[in-house]
């Protein structure tokens, strides 16, 4: 798969966040062209007064429900995206364990897409042991951890609940690719940050 170069559009959810607003940012220096999701309408007109020195190469549109099928199929299938940056992760709450399934299962929606970066986390492959070493194999996921909050459920907390819906989204965005090789042509690269930090 070609990379994706400069003029190209990119979609990057999340927008506003910490990565997203970086990652927007690099790509608008390197002359792409980036439409950001948000939650709200009043969270796109800030991150636009931040991008507003490049006119028009920056927008936004507004994904309230992340986790809902079908979120990011009207944005898909009209923008004409080369990339996607999917850095949006929304939290899960109660027992649910969110899957980056509808950003997906939006692709088939768009045959221009050359490339999907998923911003999983370093909780998606294994639960860290700073007393231990080892080395993960490629396709290593922290089932541990997803079995943990099945169990705890409304126990289980904040952070055990992310790690444990990262660790079920980018499995489900592999499978999905694995899944649907005949029909898609784009690339799927994931990124495991360890932490992100302000």
């Amino acid at each position: 798969m070609p990379p994706v170069i400069a003029p190209g559009k990119i979609l990057v959810t999340g927008v506003n966040g910490f990565l997203g607003a970086h990652i927007a940012r690099d790509l608008l220096k390197r002359g792409f062209s980036v439409v950001g999701t948000v939650r709200s309408p009043a969270k796109g007109e800030e991150i636009s007064r931040y991008f507003s020195q490049y006119g028009e190469k920056f927008s936004y549109t507004t994904v309230k429900e992340l986790d809902q099928p079908g979120a990011f199929d009207e944005i898909i299938s009209t923008g004409k995206f080369d990339g996607v940056a999917h850095t949006a992760a929304p939290v899960p709450s109660g027992q649910s364990i969110v899957s980056v399934g509808s950003l997906m299962g939006a692709r088939v929606h768009s045959p221009t897409v050359k490339r999907v970066v998923y911003t999983s986390g370093g909780l998606a492959a294994s639960q860290p042991d700073p007393n231990t070493k080892y080395l993960l194999p490629k396709a290593h996921w922290n089932d541990s951890l997803v079995k943990l909050v099945e169990e705890k459920g409304d126990t289980a907390t904040d952070f055990e609940r992310y790690g444990a819906s990262k660790a079920v989204s980018e499995k489900a965005a592999w499978n999905y690719v694995a899944d649907n090789k005949d029909e898609i042509d784009f690339d799927l690269v994931t990124v495991l940050p360890t932490a992100v930090c302000a």
